[in-house]
């Protein structure tokens, strides 16, 4: 499975081939990926783009590459079932995703705090 990030940057760079009314829903899919990703990475992100402005291509290549794993926890199932799911194990409420999306299920809930897990990140309250 391709991680969200590299379908996003694939789509993106892909953007000028689409027909015009394509377009919108090639934006509105990258903007969908990075703005999910991005809510619960914002700090990774911000030393990234540091990093990345200062020159210390490296670095920025190391964080990109040790945040994917929430890009591709969040995106194993619908982003919202998930987030929600993500939300909840803190002990916030979210409550359920509007139909006809189901909410999580334990299974998915133990894969998700396995690629945050990965991606260093502990969710549980």
């Amino acid at each position: 499975m391709a991680s969200p990030f590299a379908m996003a940057a694939n789509i993106a760079s892909l953007r000028s081939l689409l027909p015009e009314r394509a377009k919108s829903t090639a934006r509105t899919v990258v903007r969908t990926v990075v703005e999910q990703v991005e809510r619960r990475i914002a700090d990774r992100l911000r030393s990234m783009l540091s990093a990345f402005g200062a020159g210390d291509t490296r670095t920025a290549t190391t964080i990109f590459y040790d945040s994917e794993p929430v890009a591709v926890g969040l995106f194993r199932a619908p982003a919202v079932t998930l987030t929600k799911a993500a939300l909840e194990l803190r002990g916030l409420p979210a409550g359920p995703p509007r139909l006809p999306l189901l909410p999580a299920d334990e299974g998915q809930k133990e894969r998700l705090l396995a690629d945050l897990a990965a991606a260093g990140m502990s969710m549980v309250a």
